[in-house]
Formats: structure tokens, C-alpha cells, sequence
């Protein structure tokens, strides 16, 4: 189950609508919320897909700006107290870094288990073109290195 660090709205007021945008986020993804007269639209935002948030300060106010590579438009939030908007921007960094580093991480273990499979492979054919095994040996073994893989 998800953990709701922030909630996140604009200003009613400063917005000139009725109901505020709304950005929830959580421990392991975004929830953006946008509600209008007679429509909602609410997006589910992982945070693998959001490659930059921009903060920008005024004297009260701020408006923060999620860069989301992940199929729809980047999500702007106006009029949010600097205070929120500051805490929600050093939130949503820290996720985004730890999201992208497992993932360079994922990456990274695949490409050695991949090399670790080409030296067996390669193994294996040395050792059947010298002789040491049989043909048969050698696609008993080489079937169940690729079934491992």
C-alpha cells in the first residue's frame, strides 16, 4: 500500500476556478488531479517517467512544472504556497533520483549477466571444438544455460 507523503493544490483563488489542481504524491508514484465544471481528469504518474520539476518562486506564490516522458503533458501546478511548492519539488527530486538510479542499476546487472552467458556459451564451443565433450554433451549444456538466462 502506498504512503501519502504531500498533498499539493493551487489557490482557488489566484487560480480563477472553482476547483484547484491537485497533485498527490506518494511513495512510489504521482496522482495528478485536474477537475473542471462537469469533467475530471486524474493521472497516475510513475516516478520512472518524470525526467525534471521546475520550481519557480515568486513572493507568496509558485508554480512547479513536472516534466513527464511517460505519454501526456508535462503537469503544471500554479499558485501554490512557496513553502509546499519547495517541499514538494525536494520530495519529488529525491524519488525521481532513487527511480532512475534502479533502473541504470536493472540495466547494469542485465548487461553482466548477458556477458557472463556469451563466456559459458563461448566455453562450451571450446571445449566441443577441442574435443573434450561430445555434441551431445554440448547441447544438453548449452540448452540449459539458455533456459537460465
Amino acid at each position: 500500500m502506498a504512503n501519502l507523503l504531500l498533498v499539493i493544490k493551487g489557490s482557488r483563488i489566484k487560480n480563477g476556478s472553482i476547483f484547484a489542481h491537485q497533485l498527490l504524491i506518494y511513495d512510489d508514484l504521482m496522482v495528478f488531479k485536474k477537475r473542471g465544471l462537469i469533467t475530471r481528469h486524474e493521472v497516475t504518474i510513475s516516478y520512472n517517467h518524470v525526467s525534471q520539476v521546475y520550481l519557480t518562486r515568486g513572493l507568496i506564490f509558485s508554480t512547479i512544472e513536472i516534466i513527464n516522458t511517460g505519454g501526456i503533458e508535462s503537469i503544471f501546478i500554479k499558485h501554490v504556497l512557496n513553502g509546499q511548492a519547495y517541499q514538494a519539488k525536494k520530495t519529488i527530486d529525491k524519488k525521481i533520483h532513487y527511480a532512475h538510479e534502479k533502473d541504470k542499476n536493472r540495466v547494469e546487472e542485465r548487461g553482466l549477466e548477458i556477458q557472463n552467458l556469451e563466456a559459458s556459451l563461448n566455453r562450451l564451443k571450446e571445449l566441443l571444438n577441442k574435443g573434450k565433450i561430445t555434441s551431445r554433451e554440448y547441447n544438453k549444456k548449452r540448452e540449459k544455460l539458455l533456459k537460465q538466462a
